[in-house]
């Protein structure tokens, strides 16, 4: 039987190794999310604000999102809603990041993931 930790540390198979974006202003959380993911075999990027982020996006749509919420330029609340507003970009799965742990942050959380779920059903219906 398989363990967790081996199955984890198996890498993607070469012919489509995932790409991470990681969307962070602190240095430190980049560099350590950066290596861990290189080191079970994912390609990653990485921007610095949110705006960066959506620009990279644009420009090459990666296969999952890491997102920071406290940003300058544009939080990830920001990036979250304009990709998820976009029909192109709107399945790219996003994690939210953050250390932050007041009951305003939460809420908002909680508020935009249930407008994106309304929305998704919202388009499931009509097709």
């Amino acid at each position: 039987m398989t363990s967790r930790r081996s199955a984890l540390s198996t890498p993607p198979p070469p012919e489509k190794i995932p790409t991470i974006l990681i969307v962070d202003d602190e240095a430190l959380t980049r560099d350590i999310l950066v290596y861990h993911l290189t080191q079970f075999g994912y390609q990653t990027r990485v921007a610095t604000d949110g705006q960066e982020g959506l620009d990279s996006v644009a420009s090459h749509p990666p296969d999952l999102i890491l997102c920071d919420v406290k940003m300058p330029r544009l939080d990830g609340m920001g990036v979250v809603q304009k990709l998820k507003g976009n029909p192109e970009t709107r399945l790219i799965p996003i994690v939210m990041l953050t250390s932050m742990t007041d009951l305003e942050t939460k809420v908002r959380a909680l508020q935009l993931a249930r407008i994106i779920h309304e929305n998704e059903q919202n388009l499931t219906t009509r097709t």
